[in-house]
């Protein structure tokens, strides 16, 4: 069976839905389905050795969508691809798919929703508009064809179940966890790296470098801790938001940090994060 996964944030970001679509990618094809991932178009390399397809669409980045470009790339994705399921990811992927969904009626539509919304601020993002990303998030899956939608929480549930004037079939699974990543034998080179000593207590904020993650509240509160404590930011290096990083960093010399905070000398991926967090007392 043919499965595409359509997504426009993907590996090697490391971000919790992005992590856990590799991770499903990863563990549908070691069970012997035909997966094909349709992402965003990445400058970053990807591993040669994985056992699902990648297929690279210009313009679908969510900062930058361009239709004009990512909207028919996509469409004749699904041609080449040909599958029996399509699983999307995230509102702006299916405002894009419910273009020509008519023409793709014979699958089986499935959608999952790692926007995370904070009203009345926030649906997914892109528009920078509260009123129009909640008009088009509801007419996304008011007209949408999916069989199911699926959610890590009750909280996405709940939030689908405000935007939706008509009743979804809406399925929650956690996100899951592949433990051979975390064997307990496993060594970290990272407390060493950053020269950490034995009582030094490290505390890792893992989120990507945003607004809504509570960075600079993270960076303040180790201000009222006692000097043993650090702060690592995996995520710090080339940040989505780089104005908001900028005050990051000013709030840090400000407090006089600079040799408690942690930046990121390169960027941490998926597979190197059970590494992080083994270096980690405090997540």
């Amino acid at each position: 069976m043919k499965i595409c996964i359509i997504c426009s944030k993907f590996f090697p970001i490391v971000g919790g839905g992005e992590t856990h679509i590799f991770q499903v990618a990863k563990g549908l094809s070691e069970r012997d389905f035909k997966v094909t991932v349709v992402t965003n178009e990445s400058s970053k390399a990807f591993p040669k050795d994985l056992p699902f397809d990648i297929k690279r669409i210009k313009g679908f980045n969510d900062e930058k969508i361009n239709l004009n470009i990512s909207a028919p790339q996509l469409y004749q994705a699904l041609i080449d691809i040909d599958p029996q399921i399509i699983h999307i990811h995230n509102y702006e992927p299916y405002l894009i798919f419910n273009l020509f969904a008519n023409s793709f009626k014979d699958k089986k539509v499935f959608l999952t929703i790692h926007n995370t919304p904070l009203f009345p601020k926030r649906v997914f993002g892109t528009f920078k508009n509260f009123e129009a990303e909640f008009a088009a998030a509801r007419n996304a899956i008011n007209i949408g064809s999916q069989k199911c939608i699926v959610v890590a929480s009750e909280y996405y549930k709940n939030s689908i179940e405000k935007i939706a004037a008509i009743s979804q079939n809406i399925e929650i699974i956690p996100y899951g966890v592949d433990f051979k990543l975390f064997e307990a034998d496993l060594k970290s080179p990272l407390r060493k790296k950053f020269k950490l000593l034995k009582n030094d207590v490290l505390i890792l904020c893992p989120s990507r470098i945003v607004v809504r993650k509570g960075i600079k509240e993270a960076v303040v509160s180790l201000s009222h801790l006692p000097k043993n404590y650090k702060l690592f930011l995996p995520a710090s290096f080339e940040p989505k938001d780089v104005d908001y990083f900028k005050e990051i960093k000013i709030l840090i010399i400000a407090l006089k940090l600079q040799e408690r905070v942690i930046l990121a000398d390169k960027q941490y991926t998926a597979f190197e994060m059970p590494y992080v967090y083994q270096a980690s007392d405090i997540v």
